[in-house]
């Protein structure tokens, strides 16, 4: 299939409201529009999903809201450029887990599946051009995340062995190690930082999150509530006051961090969902949590309200399916 043929429409939301990627084990992927108001989630009808196999780990949106990087950990990898309301698969790169881009969306870092287990390609265009790996001190097994310090060139690797949890540096033709900071005592698998990179939260499989203050390649441990799930997304909100802590079941935490504090808040009753995946609206004022709820891939939407009070405002259940592998927010491009 050429590229043109992987030309997706998609029906974009309206000015002030947020679009959500979401793919799960039902089809492929599904695009899907997440309106900022009271009426909850509205799908876009007629539209193909996108061509995609494998199982899919990390849906992420560039920072300028040009391009969508999509991993997978049994096929290729892919990343589509947005133009007005279409999809163009542009790159096809390596079998990998997790994604993330550098704060201009110039650099994007895979952690792929086959050593040196982290790759970091420079965008020119839609002509994605590989850095020469470390020569030394790269992970020594598959990483789960490989996340850019926001606003920086540095990466933090991470999950499946304490070894991997390092920081590597970057210029405009190879990667470098810049250090191996103390890992937490439960391997990490997810991890999430604040919009302005100072603060880290990371959530091992079987053990509680471990927060961070971070100075230059220098960890220093925060105090934060210790509990025990099955971790598969961490994301602040953009405004970097709340930081939402996911996982299967009813794993779902909310902590608000100021001060150098962080302080739990209590999120409205929901249904049992296996598989959490959640992201922030752009103005930091709703949470959609998707899980699958009776067989079904099911969208929660909570609201908060100006006195940080958080309520449920709506669920939807949009197909069958078993499992939700990822969900991202579309920032207006």
């Amino acid at each position: 299939m050429s590229y043109i043929d992987d030309l997706i429409a998609l029906m974009m939301a309206p000015q002030n409201n947020d679009m959500v990627l979401v793919s799960s084990s039902a089809a492929a992927w599904h695009p899907g529009a997440v309106f900022d108001g009271e009426s909850g989630l509205s799908l876009v009808s007629g539209v193909e999903d996108i061509p995609f196999s494998g199982t899919s780990e990390y849906t992420r949106c560039s920072p300028t809201g040009e391009y969508v990087c999509i991993t997978t950990t049994s096929g290729t990898s892919y990343v589509y450029r947005r133009s007005a309301d279409n999809l163009l698969r542009v790159a096809a790169l390596p079998t990998a887990r997790g994604c993330s881009w550098n704060w201009s969306g110039e650099y994007l870092a895979l952690a792929i599946t086959a050593s040196p287990y982290i790759a970091v390609y420079r965008r020119s265009g839609d002509t994605f051009t590989l850095l020469t790996a470390p020569a030394s001190n790269a992970p020594t097994s598959n990483c789960v995340f490989a996340e850019f310090v926001p606003g920086t060139n540095l990466i933090l690797t991470g999950g499946n062995a304490s070894a991997n949890f390092r920081f590597f540096s970057h210029d405009t033709g190879a990667v470098y190690h810049a250090s191996t900071p103390t890992p937490p005592s439960n391997i990490p698998q997810v991890a999430g930082w604040s919009p302005d990179g100072n603060t880290l939260v990371v959530q091992g499989s079987s053990g509680g999150a471990v927060a961070y203050s971070r100075s230059g390649v220098s960890l220093s441990s925060i105090s934060i509530t210790s509990y025990a799930i099955n971790p598969t997304s961490i994301r602040w909100s953009p405004d970097g006051l709340f930081v939402s802590i996911s996982g299967s079941g009813t794993g779902r935490r909310l902590f608000r961090y100021f001060g150098g504090t962080f302080t739990e808040y209590t999120l409205p009753t929901m249904s049992s969902g296996a598989t959490q995946r959640a992201t922030w609206s752009q103005n930091s004022s709703k949470i959609y949590f998707f899980g699958i709820v009776s067989s079904n891939l099911t969208l929660t939407i909570v609201q908060r309200d100006a006195s940080d009070i958080f309520t449920l405002l709506s669920t939807t259940t949009i197909t069958a399916a078993t499992s939700v592998y990822s969900a991202d927010l579309l920032v207006a491009a």
